[in-house]
């Protein structure tokens, strides 16, 4: 996906790309999943990511994204922007 990172343009008031990744990595992400007490750097584990093909369960104690709110804040973030549709 390409944007042009001027949507200030089209979108008077509105914050630009730039400025929503940041606020996404430094605000949503480092307070849902960094902060959380379960997360451990190295052990990071993508929601619907499974085990090894085998069989086992090689990601077993991982820590998963999903289990944080993080998609749901980053959801609500991203559908008040008005370039984000």
């Amino acid at each position: 996906m390409y944007t042009n990172n001027d949507v200030t343009k089209k979108y008077p008031g509105a914050t630009s790309v730039r400025d929503a990744l940041r606020h996404i990595y430094t605000e949503i992400w480092m307070e849902c999943v960094v902060r959380s007490p379960l997360y451990r750097p190295g052990e990071l584990q993508a929601a619907g990511e499974g085990g090894n093909e085998n069989g086992g369960d090689s990601l077993m104690g991982r820590f998963e994204v999903g289990s944080t709110n993080f998609e749901s804040r980053l959801d609500v973030y991203l559908r008040a922007m008005p370039w984000f549709r």
